[in-house]
């Protein structure tokens, strides 16, 4: 059963399908409600992403990172499950997800700068940027570009 999206009813899938002996349905247009539990999921990331977007007015280039903070932060909010409420983060590593260093996407902050860009004057300390994303490396590690280097960093954060 499918959505009736045109990849997935296409003749060649059609003919594939009745070749293996598989019936095929889908569900009428514009009847998003009747769409399996996964494609409602890629449709609340896509509208979570673009409500982090026009918030944080960043670019739409910063779409996909926009899309993996959502899916970052759902996996750690509780789902209904057969057992009770219980995260996806939890269901894989049986540990309750941290949410302390959870913060605003887009949101201003301030990287300090590595020891080789120091100097001994009045020059910054750090770097001024925008949180567009979570390090899966490390605990408390977060992905900031920083729009003077046109780059993405990661590290530790100052927040304003």
């Amino acid at each position: 059963h499918g959505d009736g999206g045109a990849e997935l009813i296409s003749k060649q899938v059609l003919a594939l399908l009745k070749r293996e002996g598989s019936n095929y349905s889908w569900n009428p247009a514009d009847t998003p409600e009747l769409n399996a539990t996964s494609e409602r999921t890629f449709r609340t990331l896509g509208e979570r992403s673009l409500s982090m977007l026009v918030r944080s007015l960043l670019p739409v280039d910063f779409w996909w990172d926009a899309y993996k903070a959502s899916n970052y932060i759902t996996n750690r909010l509780p789902t209904k499950t057969s057992d009770g409420y219980y995260t996806p983060f939890e269901s894989v590593y049986k540990i309750i997800p941290d949410l302390s260093h959870l913060r605003v996407w887009g949101c201003k902050t301030y990287m300090k700068m590595p020891k080789t860009y120091l100097r001994k004057d009045y020059r910054d300390k750090s770097f001024t940027g925008h949180l567009i994303g979570y390090s899966e490396e490390s605990a408390m590690g977060y992905q900031v570009y920083v729009p003077d280097l046109k780059e993405t960093l990661v590290g530790a954060l100052y927040f304003q």
